[in-house]
């Protein structure tokens, strides 16, 4: 490698360090957490700070570098824009021409919403709430917006305390992205109207519809394809809904989900112990699913869901609506006719490592840590329907 080469790599390297550091002021968020009445939260808040925050990664110490996710591929050029932004803002360092760290695992790179963990921003939600006594906001990931009467100072009053929270921890804060108070703005995509008392589809994101619905209108027919890729455009994620399935392999526990504070779990059957099915591990991640489908279908209806999956075998099932093994093709009818019935679209895609902590602990049955995970969550889980049991009572546990 020539010298020069070698060298930049030795600077970047040292620049790599430099952006662990974090601009949150230690001290003043140890103060400020002392009231706060999720203690494992803040607990974990301060020392991720502090020392760093855990991966939370159990297996082997060793180099693994994964492939970039479809979407990445099909959009490079978005890519490299994205990645270059991050570059320039300071939030990454490279590119490499080496491994910076000899252990270096990558996570695949995709054009898609990632998962966050939410304690941080959920922590100044409650700061906020605290220091204005007022309750009119709501926060996802980390934007947040701030409601109020008209002609009153309310919003303005939020915003400022906001502000002022975020100076004193040393929260970097997007000064051009900050709006208002106004009647009128774009949050998460859709412009909310308080004057009219409408939520509207952003003109861009209009035109982009009708320019792809346009061509098809033309033509007598049209590929699965195309009229995916049409229709891809307006997917809403299982995240932004608010939904997470997860199973537990170990017969003593079960299986749980989480959705808009609602949350269901479900033990294995004691028949189950030592039988095949619960070496099914797909069928197994089926379960919660479907039965998130049998408690909540009507709050999914005439809505698209999008289900990202660490199981491959699964997300192929899902999306072909299909499977060789009886005991999943079981479940896999009510899901497809529970979605026919509350015209429900839905399709999967895989996530390699896919972290889900809240239905997890939900699964493990472990209430303490399900609480902490998320404190807004009702206090007593959704029954089980009925047919959901008798679902269960009818499978074969040999098959």
């Amino acid at each position: 490698m020539p010298h020069s080469s070698h060298k930049q790599d030795l600077d970047q390297i040292s620049e790599l360090w430099r952006l662990g550091r974090t601009p949150i002021k230690i001290g003043v968020l140890k103060n400020m957490l002392r009231a706060y009445p999720h203690a494992g939260v803040a607990k974990e808040l301060y020392e991720g700070f502090l020392c760093g925050f855990r991966l939370k990664y159990s297996g082997p110490r060793i180099s693994f570098i994964s492939k970039n996710l479809q979407s990445a591929n099909c959009h490079k050029v978005e890519t490299l824009d994205k990645l270059d932004q991050e570059v320039k803002a300071g939030r990454m360092a490279g590119p490499f021409l080496e491994k910076p760290i000899s252990t270096l695992r990558t996570s695949p790179i995709g054009l898609v919403p990632k998962r966050e963990r939410l304690e941080f921003s959920t922590f100044l939600h409650w700061l906020v709430v605290e220091r204005s006594g007022v309750k009119s906001l709501v926060h996802y990931l980390d934007d947040f917006l701030f409601g109020g009467p008209e002609d009153t100072p309310v919003c303005q009053m939020m915003l400022d305390t906001f502000s002022d929270i975020c100076e004193e921890l040393g929260v970097p804060i997007a000064s051009e992205k900050s709006v208002g108070p106004v009647t009128s703005l774009k949050f998460l995509g859709l412009v909310i109207d308080t004057v009219e008392m409408v939520v509207r589809i952003p003109q861009d994101k209009l035109l982009k519809l009708k320019s792809l619905l346009e061509p098809i209108l033309l033509n007598k027919k049209i590929t699965h394809k195309d009229l995916e890729s049409v229709v891809e455009n307006t997917w809403i994620t299982n995240e932004t809904l608010h939904l997470y399935t997860d199973s537990c392999g170990n017969s003593d526990l079960g299986c749980g989900a989480y959705f808009d504070g609602k949350w269901a779990q479900y033990k294995w059957p004691e028949a189950w112990s030592n039988m095949p099915i619960m070496r099914d591990i797909t069928f197994l991640e089926l379960v919660p699913i479907v039965l998130a489908m049998f408690i909540w279908a009507s709050n999914f209806q005439n809505r698209k869901i999008l289900f990202r999956i660490d199981n491959m075998a699964l997300v192929s099932i899902i999306n072909k609506r299909t499977a060789k093994s009886k005991r999943v093709m079981a479940f896999i009818r009510p899901l497809v006719l529970f979605t026919m019935q509350h015209n429900i679209q839905f399709k999967a895609q895989h996530i390699d490592g896919c972290k889900n902590e809240i239905a997890d602990s939900i699964s493990r049955f472990q209430l303490k840590r399900f609480r902490e995970l998320a404190p807004g969550a009702e206090s007593v889980p959704e029954n089980n329907p009925e047919e959901f049991r008798d679902l269960i009572l009818s499978l074969k546990q040999t098959d």
